[in-house]
């Protein structure tokens, strides 16, 4: 008798189910950690978000902290003819009164005009020259370098501390000129021919104006610039005039002792409000973050960053800062609510530009402290 498969002990088994089952029990870890890698998936994802708005937030405070850009400011000179100002830095805003009684300018000396022209040649020796008392420094020159040109370029390759070069005086008239490299410096020119004589006017002290004085005519003179601020009398080597006032850089273009130049700065504080704004802004985008990612969703779940100890910390030291009391120099506005920055009960910020210009008109110091080292 043959044993058939649907009776006996074999029947009514779903063998199918069995071996279906089975499978599904061994997938059960793998199906876990599937879900978990898409949860650590979601994480990383998630503080990656976060990230990138603290990077927006960061940018916005830092332009806030910027000392020297906080405030654009402007200066004006009532006559640009004697002097004009340039903002270098982070000046005071005010008004100052400056007489300019002399700028300040290098000695040029200017040889004989006998020349026809720059290749005409001179004779061959040694020319000697000194700057503002210091050390002579002699150049040769040689029969291939006795072009009146060439005396120049060699002058100036001996760095000599003057600059040469072949002017024309008048048509058809050329002179060797020197130009000290600083103002208010001298220039001592001599020269020691190889013919033995230095004043025959030829050879070498050919270039000299006066040969028989072995001397060149001064077109002009070494000066120093001379000004006046408050009363008090400056001299200085240079025209460009760095401290005097703090963040400013003066430029002596003209001397009139008659005249006095008011220079005017103001700062111009319409910048503040917008860099406020930006991290008011950026501040609400990292709030909008943090609620995506652990506030309650419209289908009743709570985003993957619920309960996440980094990101409360996180948004509690924040909040901290936000609320923290700040030495301004003025103990009336020493909180951002001062300046109109306000917390709603959304966790997210407002700005009312009205409050801070109040506070800008009063005492712009007090903006600028909360939010720079000062």
């Amino acid at each position: 008798m043959s044993i058939s498969t649907t009776t006996g002990i074999a029947s009514g088994i779903d063998y199918e189910a069995i071996i279906q089952a089975t499978m599904d029990a061994e997938k059960v870890p793998v199906t876990e950690l599937e879900n978990k890698k898409t949860d650590y998936e979601t994480t990383i994802s998630a503080f990656g978000t976060i990230k990138s708005s603290l990077s927006t937030l960061q940018d916005a405070i830092k332009t806030l902290s910027d000392t020297n850009d906080f405030f654009d400011y402007s200066a004006t000179s009532s006559d640009e003819n004697i002097l004009t100002a340039d903002v270098t830095g982070t000046p005071k805003a005010g008004t100052y009164k400056i007489s300019v009684s002399q700028v300040a300018a290098p000695q040029i000396l200017v040889g004989a005009d006998a020349f026809s022209s720059q290749q005409q040649t001179v004779g061959t020796g040694t020319i000697s020259i000194s700057v503002g008392g210091g050390d002579p420094v002699d150049i040769a020159i040689t029969s291939d370098m006795r072009a009146l040109v060439d005396v120049a370029q060699s002058i100036n390759d001996a760095g000599a501390g003057v600059t040469a070069s072949v002017i024309e005086v008048n048509d058809g008239a050329y002179a060797l000129a020197l130009t000290a490299d600083e103002n208010g410096q001298d220039i001592t020119f001599s020269v020691s021919d190889d013919d033995g004589n230095n004043t025959d006017a030829s050879g070498l002290s050919a270039l000299y104006a006066d040969p028989s004085t072995g001397s060149m005519t001064e077109a002009q003179a070494a000066a120093t610039a001379q000004y006046t601020m408050g009363g008090v009398d400056f001299t200085s080597s240079s025209n460009d005039i760095d401290g005097l006032i703090k963040g400013m850089t003066l430029h002596l273009n003209s001397a009139d002792a008659g005249t006095t130049v008011t220079v005017q700065i103001k700062s111009d504080t319409s910048n503040v409000a917008g860099n406020i704004q930006t991290f008011v802004d950026a501040y609400n985008s990292l709030a909008d973050t943090f609620t995506q990612y652990q506030g309650k969703g419209s289908d009743g779940t709570y985003g993957i960053l619920i309960g996440d100890s980094t990101t409360n910390n996180l948004k509690s030291r924040l909040q901290s800062m936000l609320f923290s009391s700040v030495d301004t120099g003025d103990t009336q506005n020493t909180y951002l609510s001062r300046l109109g920055v306000t917390m709603g009960n959304d966790g997210k910020l407002s700005f009312d530009e009205n409050t801070l210009n109040a506070v800008l008109a009063d005492n712009p110091d007090t903006v600028k402290n909360f939010f720079t080292d000062k």
